[in-house]
């Protein structure tokens, strides 16, 4: 998965930028690039706050405005290698340093020297970045996978039931309630299968497979039963599931790994 390009090393250096770290610049969810690379410092010479290290090698984040070339992070992630860990990490982080005020009294916030926080001299209040816990869940039904489409117009490629968890919910509780949701269909057996940072939506997505639990009948109208949140539900026999040819996220991982029989 896109974790395992290489180490991500999250601890704060309180450093100053140098010539040859590298700068990720963010324009909303797109990057910067020059000639195709992600830039170093002594090409822009834009400041930014420390992000990570990788593979030995700093990263700075920053929102500067800059012109250039920038491509957006869904562009990244076809590009298959370790620059779409960088650049989800990064943009997680970016999200983060965007804060500028302080929820609680409204001064302006400050970046802590020792650590990715910030805080609020005034009322001592402290930020963290945001990491929302989520679920991914592919349901069993002896010999098939039941594969999603959204309704967004996006993402058109097959999926897996998924959703935040909410307030006092356990991993479990979410999964049963999303799959009434969005098919209205039971489920047993629930297991633990994988996790991965996913930096696009400041979450982590943690999956799972699960039996199917009495019918397996779907709404006639899933574009309606899932409050449009879905467009297609149906169950795949195994033979009939598409080879996945990347790896990186999660659901491709799931889906391919019920497809070999290897879970």
């Amino acid at each position: 998965m896109i974790q395992d390009m290489g180490n991500l090393d999250i601890t704060y250096k309180n450093i100053e930028i140098s010539d040859d770290d590298y700068i990720l610049v963010y324009n909303k969810n797109n990057l910067l690039f020059i000639n195709d690379q992600i830039p170093k410092y002594k090409d822009i010479k834009i400041k930014g706050i420390f992000g990570f290290s990788f593979n030995g090698q700093n990263y700075f984040i920053s929102n500067e405005k800059f012109e250039g070339n920038y491509k957006s992070l869904r562009e990244i992630r076809a590009m298959n290698n370790m620059i779409s860990y960088i650049a989800y990490s990064g943009y997680h982080l970016s999200c983060f340093l965007l804060n500028k005020y302080c929820p609680k009294c409204g001064a302006e916030l400050i970046h802590s020297d020792s650590n990715h926080e910030l805080k609020c001299n005034l009322c001592n209040n402290l930020l963290y970045p945001k990491i929302a816990p989520a679920v991914i869940v592919g349901i069993i039904n002896g010999d098939k996978l039941l594969l999603t489409k959204y309704a967004d117009g996006i993402r058109n490629n097959y999926a897996l039931v998924a959703g935040y968890c909410e307030v006092g919910e356990s991993f479990e509780q979410t999964i049963k309630r999303e799959i009434a949701e969005e098919v209205g269909l039971k489920v047993k057996n629930i297991r633990y299968f994988a996790n991965q940072p996913w930096g696009v939506s400041e979450g982590i997505l943690v999956g799972f497979f699960c039996d199917l639990d009495g019918s397996d009948k779907l709404s006639d109208n899933i574009l309606e039963f899932s409050k449009g949140e879905l467009k297609e539900a149906r169950w795949f026999e195994r033979e009939e599931i598409e080879e996945q040819k990347s790896l990186l996220t999660l659901t491709s991982t799931m889906i391919e790994a019920f497809r070999r029989n290897e879970l």
